[in-house]
């Protein structure tokens, strides 16, 4: 989080005088600050309504988004195929890093009174007292970012976060920030776009998980790990494949970025039957074991599989062994 350390207390300050340019100069500056590519399927949006009107804010807004961006593509390449243990580390440091920064962005704000209303509302005017307004603009960015990058990283760290400790807005404003969410909230949860604070909550605890629940996840949940690799060792999945992609297969949690399945056909199913009625490792919501894989599960070409197609499905001949290895890892 260097960038927003340095915004928050260093030379990037927008206060500063040399940090109060022409726009001209921060123009090329944008155009050398590519955005950075998120090597995660995004659970959550910001969407910031309010108009950047100045070139300069682009610009903060930009390092920003940068820096949240590669904070949370580093912790996931950081923690896959480790321990649980290690994760729990990884994951506590980040979520503590993060409620330090939002607490002190926070105190800030009301520090030097970089009230949202001044931004917000219809009648602002943007050329009165600029700076201010800019810096208001840029911390109330750096705010929602981070409560943004909180929300992402206890999505795709679903599995080792007791739901009871799952925040969503709401419980962020109160809980770390000590205040009232405020009347405006700019972040939206991808899948049904629709403004965090409670539904989050009810979203991840009460809806109905197409996914599976590994019996052992508490406890050896290492497992999953080794399946994983099997699979991969096997090309059974595909090489881009992500561990918490694959994990959330067996957490259930709900898949929004199903597995792509490149070894036969047949060898999924059969897969799905050892690790349910062999071994019994496996719960589902429902009736309908293929109902579930379909939601976790794409062939290589990524489209969707079709519950008739998987039950159909004869007992593989020449991979047969190397499934029944790779289920025996789950036992």
């Amino acid at each position: 989080m260097e960038t927003i350390i340095s915004i928050l207390r260093f030379d990037l300050r927008p206060w500063l005088d040399k940090n109060n340019q022409q726009e001209d100069y921060y123009s090329p500056e944008l155009r050398l600050t590519p955005s950075i590519r998120e090597e995660f399927i995004p659970r959550f949006k910001t969407d910031f309504n309010i108009p950047a009107f100045s070139i300069k804010i682009k610009y903060y807004e930009r390092l920003i988004d940068n820096n949240i961006t590669d904070f949370i593509n580093n912790i996931i390449r950081e923690t896959e195929d480790e321990s649980d243990n290690l994760i729990a580390f990884k994951l506590k440091k980040a979520k503590g890093k993060i409620k330090s920064l939002m607490t002190e962005i926070n105190d800030l704000i009301l520090l030097k009174d970089y009230d949202l209303n001044l931004i917000v509302s219809k009648h602002s005017d943007f050329s009165a007292d600029r700076q201010h307004k800019e810096a208001t603009f840029i911390f109330q960015y750096m705010l929602t970012a981070l409560i943004k990058c909180y929300l992402e990283i206890q999505y795709h760290f679903s599995t080792h976060i007791h739901e009871d400790d799952i925040m969503g807005i709401v419980d962020i404003y109160s809980l770390i920030l000590n205040r009232p969410a405020p009347e405006y909230i700019f972040i939206h949860e991808v899948q049904t776009l629709s403004i965090a604070p409670v539904e989050i909550k009810k979203n991840i605890k009460n809806s109905k998980s197409l996914s599976f629940t590994y019996t052992k996840l508490q406890k050896e949940s290492s497992n999953i790990n080794d399946l994983f690799n099997s699979l991969k060792l096997n090309t059974s999945i595909a090489e881009e494949t992500i561990f918490s992609d694959f994990k959330h297969v067996f957490s259930g949690a709900p898949v929004s970025n199903p597995v792509k399945w490149c070894g036969a056909k047949g060898d999924l199913p059969y897969l799905i039957k050892l690790l349910n009625n062999e071994y019994k490792v496996l719960t589902f919501p429902g009736n309908s074991i293929w109902k579930i894989v379909c939601e976790c599960f794409v062939d290589k070409d990524g489209q969707r599989f079709t519950e008739q197609s998987l039950r159909d499905q004869k007992q593989p001949k020449i991979t047969k062994e190397n499934i029944i290895k790779a289920a025996k890892l789950m036992k």
